[in-house]
Order: structure tokens, then C-alpha cells, then sequence
């Protein structure tokens, strides 16, 4: 699913998810972080929520899914990389440890945005 995701919906030659849903996932929407930046759940200029998605930076084009108990599922363009996440935390949300996974996602993508070769 998520290589499908970052593949603009598409599978080999099958057109899974329609590539213009896709597409809009990667669109800097100003009136949705403005909307975003108001509830105060962003620190990123670029961020916000739409189609059932967090963005995380519509300009590179990071984006994922989040589940309870910790589960993610990141679509990162920039690296070309997926990154998935299975969890069980014993509560639904917990600061620390979401703050974790953040540091941890973030380190995988720069090693890899910045890997040679």
C-alpha cells in the first residue's frame, strides 16, 4: 500500500488510486495550513491535514498515516522511501514516545535524503 502510495497510486501498469487524488496530497494548499497552524498542532509552515492524511510538507512532499497505539505509515518522496511502523503503546496517545517516532522517522529520511550513491 504504501509503495503504491508513493508510485502516484499506481502498481506496475495498473492505475490503483486515481494519480490526481494522489497528486493533490502533494499540493501546497495555503487556506489548509493556515487552518492547521491555528489549531496549533504544527510547528511546520508547510503542514496540515486533508484526504484522510497528515501532511507533513506539502512543498517535498512528506506525508502519512497515522493509527492508534502508535502505528504509521510514512510516504516520504524526497528519500523515495516508505517507512512502516506496527505498535502497541499501552495507552492511544502518548507524547513521548509519538516524539520518539518522530526523531526516529526524521533520521531515517535524512540518512537516506543524503546517502551517496
Amino acid at each position: 500500500f504504501g509503495s503504491m502510495m508513493l508510485h502516484g497510486g499506481a502498481v506496475g501498469d495498473d492505475q490503483v488510486v486515481p494519480a490526481d487524488w494522489i497528486a493533490r496530497l502533494r499540493e501546497r494548499r495555503p487556506e489548509l495550513i493556515t487552518a492547521f497552524a491555528a489549531e496549533a498542532q504544527s510547528g511546520s509552515t508547510n503542514s496540515s491535514y486533508h484526504d484522510q492524511w497528515w501532511i507533513n510538507d506539502a512543498e517535498t512532499g512528506s506525508y502519512g498515516g497515522y493509527g492508534i497505539n502508535g502505528q504509521r505509515l510514512a510516504i516520504d518522496h524526497p528519500s523515495n522511501t516508505v517507512i512502516v511502523k506496527f505498535s502497541t503503546w499501552p495507552v492511544r496517545h502518548d507524547d513521548m514516545l509519538e516524539a520518539v517516532t518522530d526523531a526516529g522517522f526524521a533520521a531515517i529520511r535524512e540518512h537516506l535524503v543524503h546517502q551517496d550513491g
